[in-house]
């Protein structure tokens, strides 16, 4: 409850009669609460103890009401003429006759005794029919910020645009407008997000609100006049403001303030002491928004007490969290201030009150703590046989807030772990957070020094300490991704597919936008929302997957980055941060031999008798996923267990011949797996030779090849089948592969003898489309195809590419000393 006496003291306090020495004698104004009532239009906010429809809560309607009436007491005081839109805010009274009917006037209109929500109309047309100089509509606005609008009938300067209701007083409106903002915008016991607007309410109509003719209480208006949205109701802050009636008299004055200035009616020869009351350190904990860095993140101090001297006057702030003070119309001169509240200390602070202003206060107590700091509880708190997870943060929570420097000087952790320590609850809460997991399997011990205090400089009597031991886990395993870091080119295409899988379950919230993809001019590609599919492998694992919108360019870099957003169930992330690139090209290979294509059926059949620890296998020819011609060759197989050392089969009868200076090279579309691929070759005499070809880390289309050296010299052998072995790791146990082109051409170029030189390397130089040897010893350059054919030979460190078909090659760089260094390049158009 507020209580507010006066001491009438002629000195400092000027008696009813002198406060008003203005003369707004002759100017007559309009003034409009807006909205009326308590219906569902009239804003109702509810907050703290005040509940939907609570009529004692803040409601827009009454709070305009409020301003409106202590509005007008002070403009009649000074002489002027106020003709009010509404004279209450309870619902609608009518004129009735002796039978009980409502009552019409002349144009069929209700005969309106009081009301609570006059007409728009209506309210125009007493407007103009009183020939107001101005007419002022009371409003405070929606939305979750806080500043003055000014809406004044009319246009924004240089807006040509032609509207339906002429606005004739559209500069005289925005000159007073202009004043009105700047006079609340002065109001120091609010805090402003921004400075104030002031906009022609036709112009705002249309380009923020999309309508074509401007607000309705200004619509047809032949006086000057505006909308004040003085400030915003939603901001919880403010709504509680605006439950204390002396602020909004505070509002009030300020509208007649500007009037006096407008109308030239002489200083107010009074001012005014305003302010609020908060702890100096705590915050307001409530989950509302408020205004970073102002006085609406610390805690309002209710009921506490403000004195004013000389004149011995008192103010007790309200109970609804604002701390909220006003004194009202106090003669000019040096005032002493004290302010008191329970369990706080005193301050008192010195002001002086000059005429026609307000002098503000922003009070801030500080509390007694009268009793050393405490633990009153931590975590973790565990068992001598329970373990905690190595991302687990360390919380202390105290009795008292404490002093944030000393309290960090405090804490120790051993062995020593590098983090970050936080502080929440207006700091009785302190947070420790490692920078990365601690070690696994560790003893761990937690102290804080008794030299930690509060504010009240008291220390904490004891040391506190606690231990804990960690898990034997303290990072989120990439099992496998693709593409992979180091995988230079992978297939375009615009269903290019993306993967990743880790040993556990993720967190499918924070993975979705743990993996960026960004293009060649570092854009962020977009997913395609129905594409994503988290934790889609088996339990307990866990993955990612997904396609670009727009798919992979051709002959476009991309960069992958993984960040530690990247968490499992457990809170366990990545701990490194992944970042690579990878190029996008066309990976069929056409200018080889075709040993063996898949169009028929029976390109390959599964071998049970060949088999290992298989459940089932099976074969198919496949017609949706095709590099060439109509078909593929679909290889389905699940091993009898995960994590084993399984052997599928296949066989052919449509082989090739081949011996130790061939290759082998082979279109699969992979299935993620880490298995492993190899060649069956198989000799007229019944030798068997098998030969790994490549592992399955990529899910799209790749080529892959093996050089056939290791086979015995001079032999001949036949292409028989392949086998896929299954690695003793996780996910392991079932796949599915397509295998398009098999091809056969001489020794593959990786097979070329290079020597490692640290400071060499290729530069390409786009301005003539050359590569260039970084190294004086290059005498000359050669480029291969992957196939082995020489394309192009130049006797100096310099290649030109142009007139080369696209694709992948192998560019081989000779030395003085008869050594080689060769590297894979892209060619494109």
């Amino acid at each position: 409850m507020k209580h507010i006496c006066y001491l009438i003291i002629a000195l400092f306090l000027l008696n009813a009669n002198k406060g008003y020495s203005q003369d707004l004698s002759g100017v007559t104004i309009l003034v409009n609460p807006g909205h009326g009532g308590f219906d569902s239009d009239d804003r109702n906010i509810p907050f703290g103890k005040f509940k939907p429809g609570d009529q004692n809560g803040f409601w827009e309607s009454q709070s305009n009401f409020d301003k409106g009436i202590q509005l007008r007491e002070l403009l009649e005081n000074a002489g002027a003429t106020v003709v009010m839109s509404r004279l209450s805010n309870n619902p609608t009274v009518y004129k009735t006759d002796e039978a009980g009917n409502i009552v019409t006037d002349e144009d069929g209109d209700p005969i309106i005794i009081y009301t609570d929500d006059t007409p728009l109309t209506q309210i125009v047309r007493m407007a103009n029919e009183a020939e107001a100089d101005y007419m002022l509509s009371i409003h405070s606005n929606a939305g979750v910020t806080n500043y003055v609008l000014q809406l004044y009938a009319g246009v924004d300067p240089g807006d040509t645009h032609v509207y339906p209701t002429a606005t004739p007083f559209s500069d005289r409106s925005r000159e007073i407008s202009t004043v009105i903002a700047k006079n609340l915008y002065e109001n120091e016991v609010n805090s402003w997000a921004s400075e104030y607007t002031v906009r022609g309410d036709k112009t705002f109509g249309r380009t923020v609100m999309g309508w074509s003719n401007g607000y309705g209480v200004l619509r047809g208006l032949t006086v000057p006049g505006c909308i004040s949205e003085g400030s915003m109701h939603d901001y919880i802050p403010e709504t509680r403001r605006l439950m204390n009636m002396e602020y909004k008299w505070l509002e009030a004055w300020h509208f007649y303030k500007s009037f006096c200035e407008i109308f030239n009616a002489g200083t107010i020869p009074t001012g005014n002491i305003a302010g609020s009351v908060h702890d100096s350190r705590n915050k307001d904990m409530g989950s509302h928004v408020k205004i970073r860095n102002s006085k609406d993140e610390l805690l309002a101090l209710n009921n506490a007490v403000v004195t004013v001297d000389p004149g011995n006057l008192t103010y007790t702030t309200d109970d609804i969290d604002n701390g909220v003070f006003v004194f009202k119309q106090l003669a000019p001169g040096k005032y002493t201030v004290n302010v008191a509240a329970d369990q706080y200390f005193d301050k008192t602070y010195e002001l002086e009150v000059k005429a026609g202003e307000t002098s503000y206060l922003d009070a801030r107590l500080d509390m007694q703590r009268l009793t050393p700091p405490e633990v009153i509880n931590y975590s973790p708190q565990v068992g001598e046989d329970e373990v905690v997870e190595c991302n687990t943060k360390i919380i202390f929570e105290f009795n008292w807030d404490v002093d944030v420097e000393s309290a960090i000087a405090a804490f120790s952790i051993t062995p020593e772990v590098k983090g970050s320590i936080v502080f929440e609850d207006s700091q009785h809460r302190m947070i420790f957070s490692p920078d990365k997991p601690y070690e696994i399997s560790t003893l761990y011990t937690v102290k804080l020094d008794k030299s930690l205090k509060h504010p009240g400089e008291l220390s904490m009597e004891n040391d506190f300490s606690f231990q804990f031991f960690t898990n034997n886990r303290n990072q989120l395993e990439l099992l496998g991704c693709y593409p992979t870091p180091g995988m230079e080119y992978v297939n375009y295409g615009t269903s290019a597919p993306f993967e990743f899988r880790f040993d556990n379950k993720l967190n499918s919230t924070l993975a979705r936008d743990a993996v960026k993809i960004y293009d060649s001019k570092g854009e962020e590609i977009s997913k395609v929302p129905r594409s994503i599919k988290v934790n889609s492998v088996s339990a307990p694992y866990g993955s990612l997957a997904f396609t670009l919108s727009g798919g992979l360019i051709e002959n476009e870099t991309y960069r992958v980055v993984i960040d530690r957003n990247m968490v499992d169930v457990n809170g366990i992330d990545i701990v490194e941060p992944m970042d690579y690139t990878f190029k996008a090209v066309d990976i069929r290979v056409t200018d080889r031999t075709v040993g063996m294509d898949m169009e028929a059926t029976g390109a390959f059949t599964y071998s049970s008798e060949n088999s290992v620890e298989v459940a089932s296998a099976s074969t198919s020819r496949n017609t949706s996923k095709v590099l060439f011609g109509a078909a593929s060759c679909l290889l389905k197989y699940t091993f009898a267990a995960d994590e084993a050392n399984g052997v599928v089969a296949y066989q052919t009868t449509a082989g090739f011949p081949v011996d130790a200076t061939r290759a082998i090279g082979m279109h699969i579309l992979g299935d993620l797996t880490g298995n492993e691929v190899w060649l069956q070759l198989s000799s007229a005499d019944g030798d068997v030779q098998e030969l790994k070809l490549t592992d399955l880390t990529f899910c799209d289309w790749s080529f892959v090849e093996v050089s056939l050296d290791a086979l015995p010299a001079g032999k001949t052998y036949t292409f028989t089948g392949l086998k896929i072995r299954q690695k003793e790791r996780p996910l392991t146990n079932t796949g599915t592969i397509y295998i398009d082109n098999v091809l056969v051409y001489d020794n593959t170029l990786t097979s070329i003898t290079s020597e490692t030189v640290s400071t060499f390397s290729f530069s390409y130089i786009a301005e003539t489309n050359e590569v260039v040897a970084n190294s004086e010893e290059i005498v000359c350059m050669k480029l291969y195809s992957l196939s082995g054919k020489l394309l192009r030979y130049v006797d100096t460190s310099r290649m030109s590419l142009g007139g080369l078909p696209k694709g992948i090659c192998i560019m081989e760089a000779g030395f003085s000393s008869g050594g080689t260094v060769s590297q894979k390049i892209f060619v494109g158009n």
